[in-house]
């Protein structure tokens, strides 16, 4: 995946929201052959890390890719992860610790490491809880870690819980399950704690219902978030609203009043292209956005599930 786009202009969007849209621009060497591209996200040096599950032919087994701001490739580890990787969030500490979550759908487990990838703590099915009975019904998709540093964990391949785990991974509560009603869920595939109005919340992407829903740190319902959206998987704050990674092929911004304000690059279905080749990949149109972020140049950065990777930038204009 080495970037040919420092020449050109592709722009996308519209008013306000108007971008110069880059593909493929990690630079990376050779005998790393990425798999599907499942999260990406940046630590307070700039550090970004790409979580892939690793191409069938590629030499190099690690699904972690570490490179600088722009893409520059610095190390890669997390070989335990092939196949399996999922959800990566990096999260600093109060005592100013940066950590790495990871979830891993196949192994069922979400681990917490080192940002040079030494495991301190893994957690595993819940049992405790009483929802499953047996540990392979457990399948995370996400984490996020709210600001007294607990876990949330969003099982959403599994029983579409949200369980919260205390910082040494005792299991403590969970809320949601399966159902449409609101507070309930069905395929939480992400989760993020948002900081709204200094009032923390969980943003939980409710993608077998096509909405974003809203908690309270301790599980209680907030509403629901629609949005015009088709199979939602990411959600960040963006500009006082939402931005939302859609599967099927967009992103949707979404204003401070929770209304739908415009949406990105629509290719409006990943099932024609997902399997092509990449140069039958359409420039400035998504095929299966998977992950969202905005990095510290307040560049939007998005990972999508294409078995040959594909990470997208966009620059405001």
């Amino acid at each position: 995946m080495i970037s040919d786009y420092a020449e050109k202009r592709l722009l996308i969007g519209t008013g306000k929201y108007l971008f110069n849209c880059e593909h493929d621009w990690l630079c990376i060497p050779p005998d790393i052959m990425v798999g599907n591209t499942h999260a990406i996200d940046q630590d307070s040096q700039g550090r970004l890390y790409i979580f892939h599950t690793v191409h069938p032919a590629s030499p190099c087994r690690n699904a972690v890719i570490v490179t600088d701001a722009e893409g520059i490739y610095l190390d890669s580890w997390g070989e335990e992860f092939a196949g399996g990787a999922h959800g990566l969030m990096v999260h600093r500490d109060a005592a100013g610790d940066e950590w790495a979550f990871l979830s891993d759908i196949h192994r069922g487990v979400v681990v917490k490491a080192t940002l040079s990838g030494e495991t301190q703590l893994v957690i595993t099915a819940p049992m405790a809880s009483g929802i499953y009975a047996s540990h392979e019904q457990f399948r995370p998709t996400a984490t996020a870690v709210g600001p007294d540093e607990r876990i949330y964990v969003a099982d959403g391949y599994g029983r579409s819980y949200i369980h919260i785990f205390s910082p040494d991974g005792e299991w403590l509560d969970c809320f949601g399950g399966e159902g449409e009603v609101e507070g309930c869920l069905s395929c939480p595939h992400a989760i993020r704690v948002d900081d709204h109005d200094n009032q923390p919340r969980l943003l939980v992407v409710d993608r077998g219902n096509a909405r974003i829903q809203s908690f309270s740190l301790e599980g209680e319902s907030l509403g629901c978030i629609h949005g015009d959206l088709r199979k939602p998987s990411d959600v960040i704050s963006y500009r006082g609203g939402l931005l939302v990674a859609d599967l099927e092929a967009k992103l949707t911004v979404i204003d401070a009043k929770d209304r739908m304000a415009v949406h990105l690059g629509d290719g409006g279905s990943f099932n024609s292209l997902r399997e092509l080749p990449r140069d039958r990949f359409l420039e400035g149109q998504f095929i299966a956005p998977h992950c969202v972020m905005k990095d510290a140049a307040e560049r939007i950065l998005v990972a999508e599930w294409v078995p040959l990777g594909r990470l997208t930038r966009l620059t405001p204009i």
